[in-house]
This record gives structure tokens, C-alpha cells and sequence, in this order.
């Protein structure tokens, strides 16, 4: 029998920027490593399971008035998988809300 243990770290900062009134940005970070062997999760698994995530935001949002956010996010990300494959991404997100 397979006997195990895995251990988790994990960061995240931020900060937010006000630059009028209506208008703000915020610019966070985050990293997070799991040690988890491969033999205790197996082949299929390790191959899709998280061993490191490393990402990075920054977005700027706009209140044209008091209910509703306009926004735009640049997003990068970096994978690393318990296999060791890993693969990176840049993604633009953008956000319409309303609040009732």
C-alpha cells in the first residue's frame, strides 16, 4: 500500500489605486506550490494535478455612475503540472456589472 502526505504553500498580494472618484486599478500576485508525489495520485492524475501556479493580475474599472462597473484585466498565468509539464497564458478579460 501507497502511504503519503502532501504539503501546500501558497502567496497572494495586491494593492488598489484609486485615480479619481470612479476610476480604480488593482494589480495583485499569487504563487502556489503543492508537493503531492506522483505515485500517490498515479499517472492520469499527475499528469492534470497542480504543482505550481503562478499568476498576475492588473485591471483598470470604471463607474460611469454608482451601479454599474465597466472593466478591463490583463491576466498572466504559468502552470506547472506534477508530471512537470507546464504551459503558460496571457488572457484579456473584460467585465460589465450592475448592481441593483
Amino acid at each position: 500500500s501507497i502511504v503519503g502526505w502532501t504539503m501546500e504553500w501558497g502567496t497572494e498580494v495586491g494593492y488598489q489605486h484609486w485615480w479619481a472618484d470612479n476610476l480604480r486599478s488593482n494589480i495583485n500576485a499569487g504563487w502556489n506550490l503543492h508537493q503531492i508525489p506522483g505515485q500517490i495520485v498515479g499517472a492520469a492524475q499527475a499528469a492534470a494535478m497542480n504543482k505550481q501556479l503562478v499568476t498576475a493580475h492588473a485591471n483598470l474599472i470604471w463607474n460611469p455612475v454608482s451601479s454599474v462597473d465597466i472593466g478591463i484585466e490583463y491576466m498572466w498565468g504559468q502552470r506547472t503540472v506534477v508530471t512537470n509539464a507546464h504551459g503558460t497564458e496571457n488572457v484579456l478579460i473584460s467585465k460589465m456589472a450592475f448592481r441593483f
